[in-house]
């Protein structure tokens, strides 16, 4: 797994109750999706930082070292979703 996942943020599931998200879910987010398939990748990220839970859509795409040919990371783009 990406070391983005251990970074002290939450990654919540969008139930009433924002339970974490198990190592299946977390799989399915836009940046490690980016780094699994190569591609251009978008979805949605529901983050709790110090007890504030935000909702994010997200934009990834693979980032590339020459003469690399697979992805060395995923370069994501943030759009708060609803109040702040």
């Amino acid at each position: 797994m990406p070391r983005f996942l251990h970074s002290g943020l939450r990654f919540l599931d969008f139930t009433a109750g924002a339970h974490p998200l198990t190592d299946g879910e977390l799989a399915r987010l836009a940046p490690v999706q980016a780094l699994q398939t190569d591609a251009l990748e978008r979805s949605l990220m529901r983050i709790e930082r110090r007890g504030v839970h935000r909702t994010f859509d997200v934009t990834a795409s693979p980032l590339h070292c020459p003469p690399q040919l697979d992805a060395i990371g995923a370069l994501a783009f943030m759009t708060p979703l609803g109040p702040s």
